[in-house]
């Protein structure tokens, strides 16, 4: 402090320096390390609770205190000051959180780009797996890896972009989709004749029955018990199944043409 009040007191005796002020820099606790900068030029080293002043001409100075933490982060403090003649500052040096050197910086974008590299490999592979898995399974008639195949074709989407390839495996996915529909109906006309078939054996087909007349077991055949209308509907059962089986064969020629290599329908599917 007398020191302080010594240079003031030089500064007010002496005509050739009124132009000039003090600033003091005085580093707070946990400031030991810091490297002193006023004007970009280095002054000194801090130490806890160390006082110093500065000779500066009237103007704006920048003081900054720089303290090393390792090769990727330091701490930084800095103030710009308004300097008048005669006017001697203070300045209080209590250092910030530690905060990225220029070296840490370019580091941390280095890593920063290796990991959106990685990123990037990694959604590649696993892009590539899944087309090849889809081709896998588009190879084995599944309908959905199909079209997945023909959206991706069509967009690019892992593949290189192919308006043909988009349009043959839709193609594909079409011509499966009917096929499949088709052996659907197949079940269903299948079903319903095993129904029909039951109802008619149940409703028209004549039953031997025993009868104990007293004077020993007789036999007799009859039809089962039916209402009028289950008699009249047997017309119908029969009209009924021929029409299920017209359906039926004409649908299982249909799939025999498409189990035929050489018909159209087949080539179609095959990319022939």
């Amino acid at each position: 402090m007398r020191l302080f009040a010594f240079v003031l007191l030089l500064l007010s005796a002496l005509p050739a320096v009124a132009s000039d002020s003090l600033i003091r820099i005085d580093c707070l606790e946990n400031t030991g390390g810091g490297q002193v900068y006023l004007d970009n030029q280095y002054q000194f080293e801090c130490e806890d609770f160390l006082k110093k002043p500065i000779l500066v001409t009237a103007g704006e100075h920048e003081v900054r205190v720089v303290r090393p933490v390792d090769e990727d982060y330091e701490q930084v403090f800095t103030t710009t000051l308004q300097v008048a003649a005669g006017v001697p500052q203070r300045v209080r040096v209590s250092l910030p959180e530690k905060t990225l050197t220029d070296l840490g910086r370019q580091r941390q974008q280095q890593r920063q780009e290796q990991a959106r590299i990685a990123r990037e490999q990694e959604r590649q592979r696993q892009l590539q797996a899944a087309v090849q898995q889809d081709q896998e399974l588009a190879a084995e008639g599944d309908l959905e890896a199909m079209q997945r195949l023909a959206q991706r074709y069509a967009k690019g989407d892992g593949v290189s972009q192919s308006q043909a390839q988009a349009e043959h495996w839709q193609q594909q996915y079409e011509v499966a989709l009917q096929e499949q529909n088709r052996r659907e109906r197949i079940a269903n006309l299948q079903q319903r004749l095993e129904i029909n078939s039951y109802f008619f054996h149940v409703k028209a087909t004549p039953r031997v029955m025993a009868r104990d007349s007293g004077e020993g077991s007789t036999y007799v055949t009859s039809l089962p018990a039916a209402t009028t209308m289950d008699i009249l509907s047997i017309p119908t059962v029969y009209s009924e199944r021929a029409e299920l089986y017209e359906q039926l064969q004409e649908l299982e020629t249909h799939a025999a043409r498409w189990a035929n290599p050489d018909a159209m329908v087949s080539k179609a599917f095959s990319g022939r």
